[in-house]
């Protein structure tokens, strides 16, 4: 099957770098950069592996070109942290930061023009000459990517990133609290809530369409102080409660304008959690 760059991006942001490598790469592939030189498969995918432990890495192609059996690219790629990386290579990265790095690579195809024989890329410093971090959320691999940043700039209390996910008609409905209306009642209530809580969501399942998505997920609140006002019972610091919620998001135009949720299961807790 001819190489197709567009279908490249999105096995590459779909984050299945055993299925990339076997999928669009030969088995003698070269993989060089400033720092690594790296021949065949084998350590093609050590270096992908080791490289995305705690770092999710989206690619946005900025320009595409191709002559006969190459390619060359100019690539906006966003590293976000899912969990602390101290040691990241473009600098050190807490849980829920993002960075943007901008790529310079070439591709040479086998002579069938089908998969990438040897790959060289270069940078600049993070952060030079990018393009924003995208906050529109499609059904894509891309667009998958960036809810997930929604559900971790939220875990991480990142108030001021969050609300870049939201439509200005934006209605998050809670059945402890009612209805809140607009980017900036959200943000106020998450804001006194960060207070004294945070809230950790982990997905289980997500299906994304232009018009929505369905979340399956666990939401567990830690107090980071005592919080005996919380609405759904009184916390001490340390002390965690969670539950499982099917939640949907609606969606216009790539930006939440509806969240409501449903309870699935009983409220577990509060226990201590192991981290905060």
């Amino acid at each position: 099957m001819p190489f197709d760059y567009a279908a490249y991006e999105e096995a590459f942001n779909a984050g299945d770098d055993d299925a990339l490598v076997e999928r669009y790469f030969t088995e003698d592939a070269r993989f060089s950069g400033s720092s690594v030189d790296l021949r065949g498969r084998e350590e093609i995918r050590a270096f992908l592996h080791q490289a995305h432990d705690g770092i999710r890495e989206t690619m946005r192609p900025q320009v595409v070109t191709r002559s006969g059996t190459h390619v060359a690219a100019e690539i906006d790629t966003d590293f976000q942290a899912t969990e602390d990386r101290p040691d990241f290579v473009f600098g050190p990265l807490a849980r829920g930061e993002l960075t943007t790095v901008k790529f310079f690579v070439t591709y040479e195809l086998d002579p069938a023009g089908e998969k990438i024989a040897a790959l060289r890329a270069a940078t600049w410093k993070a952060g030079q000459g990018v393009s924003p971090a995208p906050t529109r959320i499609t059904p894509t691999a891309a667009g998958r990517r960036a809810f997930l940043d929604y559900l971790i700039s939220l875990s991480t209390a990142n108030t001021e990133r969050f609300p870049l996910f939201y439509a200005d008609d934006i209605e998050l409905t809670l059945p402890s609290v009612g209805v809140l209306r607009g980017p900036d009642a959200v943000a106020a209530f998450y804001r006194k809530m960060f207070q004294t809580v945070r809230e950790n969501v982990t997905a289980h399942a997500v299906i994304i369409d232009k018009h929505g998505i369905a979340l399956e997920a666990t939401t567990r609140i830690t107090a980071v102080v005592d919080a005996p006002d919380f609405p759904v019972g009184p916390l001490r610091q340390g002390e965690s409660v969670e539950n499982d919620y099917f939640i949907h998001y609606g969606l216009h135009d790539g930006r939440i304008n509806r969240i409501d949720l449903a309870p699935r299961g009983e409220l577990r807790g509060p226990f201590v959690a192991e981290s905060a």
